[in-house]
C-alpha cells in the first residue's frame, strides 16, 4: 500500500504563505468565503492574480471590491454545467497560473473542486499547490439540529464527476459512500448506483462530536443495510482520507466513491481518484442550493498538495 505522507497546518501557524501567483476562492454570502482572503492580504500576502468563482448574481461587497482594485481579477461562473465550467478554466491564459497557486475550497462546491484539481493535475502537475479550508463555527439548522439541515432546494440528479468516470465498464463494484448530514443525498446515490458491497464512511473525529451523531441519525436507514460496513476518517484531513482509501481499495481495484462529507474529505477522495484511474466518482447535484449553510469560522487549515 502506498500511503501518502502529508503536511497540514493552521493558517495562523503557517510561515510560508508570503506570496502566490494566483489565489482562487468562491465569493458567497457566507462570512467564511472571504475569511482567508482578507486575513492573508492583511498579513502581507503578495498576490498577482485572483480568480473568483461566483454561483449567484449577488453584488460583490464594496470592501472586497476595494481589494480587487489592486489585482488582476477574473470572475468565473460556478452555476453552470460541468463542461461549461471547465471550459471557462481552459480559456484562461495558461501563464496566469504561474508556479504557485493558493485555492480556498471553503465555499467552492465539490464538483468544481474536482474539476479544478483535475485540470491542475493534467496541465500543470508540477505546480506548488496549497489548499485552504475554513471550518465553520456551526451550520445553519432551520429547526432542531439533527434532521433540519438542508443544503439543496428541489430535486437531485446523479452525475459522474467530470473527468472521474474510471476505466471500467463493469458497474457491479464496491461503493464507498462518505456520509454527510443529508440522508437524501446518500439515498439518491444508493438508489441510482449499482454496487456489490456498500462501505459507509463517517467522520471520526468530526469537527464537533454532535456532527458525527447528526450524520448517524440522518443515514440510519443506510446503516441498517445488510450489505454495508462502517469505516471512519477525520473530517478535517484529506490525507487520512487518501490513506483510508489506499488501505481499503488499493491500487488495482475498480471501485465507486461518493464524497458526500466535508470538503477536506472530498479533497482526499479527489487526490486518490487522480492517482487511481480505475476509480469512478459520483455525486448527486441539484439545480438550486441554499445561499448560506454555515455560521462564522472556527479555524482555517492549510494543506500542501503534490500533484506529481
Amino acid at each position: 500500500m502506498n500511503s501518502i505522507i502529508y503536511h497540514m497546518n493552521n493558517i495562523e501557524q503557517c510561515c510560508d504563505l508570503t506570496a502566490t501567483d494566483t489565489f482562487i476562492f468562491s465569493l458567497t454570502t457566507e462570512k467564511r468565503s472571504t475569511k482567508s482572503f482578507e486575513y492573508l492580504l492583511n498579513n502581507g500576502l503578495s498576490i498577482k492574480n485572483i480568480i473568483v468563482i461566483k454561483y449567484t448574481e449577488d453584488k460583490i461587497p464594496d470592501s472586497i471590491l476595494e481589494y480587487f482594485k489592486h489585482y488582476n481579477v477574473t470572475i468565473i461562473r460556478g452555476d453552470t454545467l460541468p463542461i461549461k465550467f471547465i471550459m471557462q478554466i481552459k480559456k484562461l491564459n495558461i501563464d496566469i497560473w504561474g508556479s504557485k497557486i493558493l485555492i480556498d475550497i471553503s465555499c467552492i462546491k465539490i464538483p468544481e473542486i474536482f474539476s479544478i484539481i483535475k485540470y491542475f493535475k493534467v496541465i500543470i502537475p508540477g505546480v506548488d499547490l496549497q489548499v485552504l479550508y475554513s471550518i465553520p463555527y456551526d451550520y445553519n439548522f432551520s429547526k432542531e439540529p439533527f434532521t433540519s439541515y438542508r443544503s439543496f432546494i428541489g430535486d437531485l440528479s446523479m452525475y459522474e464527476l467530470f473527468g472521474f468516470s474510471g476505466v471500467s465498464h463493469e458497474t457491479n463494484n464496491d461503493l464507498y459512500l462518505f456520509m454527510g448530514f443529508e440522508g437524501a443525498l446518500a439515498l439518491k446515490v444508493t438508489e441510482d448506483t449499482a454496487y456489490k458491497e456498500l462501505n459507509l464512511i463517517n467522520n471520526l473525529p468530526s469537527f464537533y462530536q454532535k456532527y458525527k451523531d447528526i450524520s448517524i441519525v440522518n443515514n440510519y436507514q443506510l446503516m441498517q443495510n445488510q450489505k454495508s460496513c462502517m469505516l471512519y476518517t477525520p473530517a478535517d484531513n484529506p490525507f487520512e482520507t487518501y490513506n483510508l482509501l489506499e488501505n481499503s481499495i488499493g491500487s488495482d481495484t475498480y471501485a465507486c466513491i461518493a464524497p458526500l462529507s466535508t470538503k477536506p474529505v472530498a479533497l482526499g477522495v479527489c487526490l486518490f481518484a487522480l492517482s487511481h484511474e480505475k476509480v469512478r466518482v459520483v455525486y448527486p447535484i441539484s439545480q438550486k442550493y441554499n445561499a448560506s449553510n454555515t455560521v462564522d469560522t472556527y479555524k482555517t487549515y492549510v494543506y500542501n498538495i503534490s500533484l506529481q
